[in-house]
């Protein structure tokens, strides 16, 4: 009784009881293992047990959905999750876990223009470099290369140039000033991020080979981002901003 009683349901809400909770911890346990199918499962099985769920729970089971159902390729049923969870909680959610997801669904299926408004949300609620860098990734996506180089010079000068999300920052700096044809800027933080990607030293590697290819040809502005030559042990790959609440 002592959770239920804790929790207790205000007017149209379903009490949040102890089957509930452990439900969700199973769902979560499922998620953090990608046993994708198993934890959209038990996820529904929170909300067949509490079908109206307190407004804090309601937000991590209904995002958590959405995570899941992203990562089976339902991704129009991932995004009706993702609303229904903004919505529990009109306020201000409790983490921008949410809108980063949406921005996540809308980059993969190729909405630039929303992906922009849902990570300008996540960075209302939280500062954060990777999150930045993302937003200026999308802003050269949807051709507004001006305010991308602004945005991730921001994330630089704000967060330092040398941290571990710094590379892709550099890395999408790049590709926005070889958009704009500034050839000079554009190979300075190209270079930086290829740098950034190395190791400090050869512990762990074994007969490890790095190789710089020099040139444009795998700059796409608009398309993905070049690669970078070589074993990148160390690189801030992206990802990591979003996913469970």
């Amino acid at each position: 009784a002592g959770l239920a009683s804790a929790l207790a349901a205000s007017e149209g809400e379903t009490a949040w009881s102890v089957e509930a909770n452990n439900a969700l911890a199973e769902a979560d346990r499922l998620q953090q293992q990608k046993r994708w199918a198993d934890a959209i499962t038990y996820y529904k099985r929170v909300l067949a047990v509490s079908p109206n769920p307190p407004n804090f729970q309601k937000y991590i089971v209904l995002n958590n959905l959405g995570w899941s159902m992203y990562h089976t390729d339902r991704w129009a049923e991932a995004e009706h999750y993702y609303h229904l969870a903004l919505a529990a909680v009109p306020n201000k959610p409790p983490t921008d876990h949410a809108h980063i997801n949406l921005a996540t669904l809308y980059t993969k299926t190729h909405r630039p223009a929303e992906a922009v408004a849902s990570y300008r949300a996540a960075l209302s609620m939280t500062a954060s470099q990777r999150v930045q860098t993302q937003l200026g990734r999308v802003l050269i996506r949807n051709f507004q290369v001006g305010e991308a180089v602004e945005t991730l010079k921001e994330a630089l000068s704000a967060w330092g140039s040398d941290g571990p999300a710094a590379q892709e920052a550099h890395r999408e700096l790049g590709t926005a000033y070889a958009a704009r044809r500034n050839w000079g800027r554009a190979s300075h933080h190209l270079i930086r991020a290829v740098d950034l990607g190395l190791p400090t030293n050869s512990t762990g590697c074994a007969a490890a080979r790095w190789s710089v290819v020099e040139g444009w040809g795998g700059v796409h502005p608009f398309g993905n981002s070049p690669a970078l030559s070589g074993n990148t042990a160390g690189g801030g790959a992206p990802g990591g901003v979003g996913g469970p609440a």
